[in-house]
């Protein structure tokens, strides 16, 4: 059975390290998808309508929807520590 951290009152903590939180705080933040809204506005400025905005945006979910099954592949070949790198070099 595995070890589960326990906090000085013997409940389990929420998020037991600082790092847990800044993931879940992140995490939650990007989920919400705020930047579409905005990333509409700047795509009208830039001259696009709305149908054309949309249109893109839907393209970028659907990539994003595609991509998740062959990331997750990815994350656990590599490890989690290793695909993060890669993504972001």
């Amino acid at each position: 059975m595995p070890v589960t951290r326990v906090g000085s009152s013997g409940e389990r903590r929420l998020f037991p390290s600082p790092n847990t939180r800044k993931i879940v705080f992140i995490t939650f933040f990007s989920s919400l998808y705020l930047y579409g809204h905005v990333g509409t506005l700047y795509l009208q400025a830039r001259g696009l309508n709305l149908l054309q905005a949309g249109s893109l945006w839907s393209v970028i979910v659907a990539t994003i929807f595609v991509a998740e099954v062959p990331t997750g592949v990815v994350a656990d070949r590599l490890g989690r520590k290793r695909a993060v790198i890669a993504a972001l070099a």
